[in-house]
This record gives C-alpha cells, sequence and structure tokens, in this order.
C-alpha cells in the first residue's frame, strides 16, 4: 500500500512538473506574438505616415517631439489632411499616432 501511494506522490509530481513546463511555453509564445503584432502594427503606422502625410510636408522626425505634442498634434493634421482629401481613416490616426510615440523623444 505505502508503495501504490508513493508511486501516486511521484506521478502527480512528475505530472505537475510538465504542466508548469507547458504553461511557461505558452506565456513565452504568447508573449513573442504580442510583441511581432505590436511590430506589424508599428510598422504599418510608419508606412501610412510616410504614405499620406507627405502630401502635405516633409516627414518630422518623432524623436523631435514629446508624447504630449505627438498626442495633440496627430489629431489636429488628420483633420487638415483630410479636409485636402488624404481620407485618414480613424483607424490609420490610432497606427500613425501609436508609431509616432514609439519614436518620441523620451
Amino acid at each position: 500500500m505505502k508503495k501504490l501511494i508513493l508511486c501516486l506522490i511521484l506521478l502527480t509530481s512528475s505530472l505537475a512538473c510538465s504542466t508548469a513546463k507547458n504553461k511557461t511555453t505558452t506565456v513565452e509564445q504568447i508573449k513573442t506574438i504580442e510583441r511581432d503584432e505590436n511590430s506589424a502594427k508599428l510598422e504599418q503606422g510608419k508606412t501610412i505616415y510616410s504614405e499620406k502625410c507627405i502630401a502635405c510636408h516633409k516627414l518630422k522626425n518623432p524623436s523631435n517631439f514629446s508624447k504630449e505634442e505627438l498626442e495633440k498634434i496627430v489629431p489636429k493634421m488628420t483633420i487638415m489632411a483630410n479636409k485636402r482629401d488624404a481620407n485618414i481613416t480613424p483607424e490609420e490616426q490610432e497606427l500613425i499616432l501609436n508609431y509616432l510615440l514609439a519614436n518620441a523623444k523620451q
């Protein structure tokens, strides 16, 4: 009986360890996916910024602006650009802003 209990304890322990390893891998995979998605969105924002904002002015280096400045400038610029038929959607504005914020001065 003692051997059976000991075997069950060892089996339970080994299963618990293997489950913990799988959870760690899953968390790491999720973080990698989130990083990749974030990078892709930043790249989209950069592309939209490069294509649409240059129609009205030279592209500005985002590191010349603080995050607070960019949060005020981008909505105003979007309104002005859309008056000139740039057709920047709210989603595109968000992508542009996120790209600029990621590269703003610290």
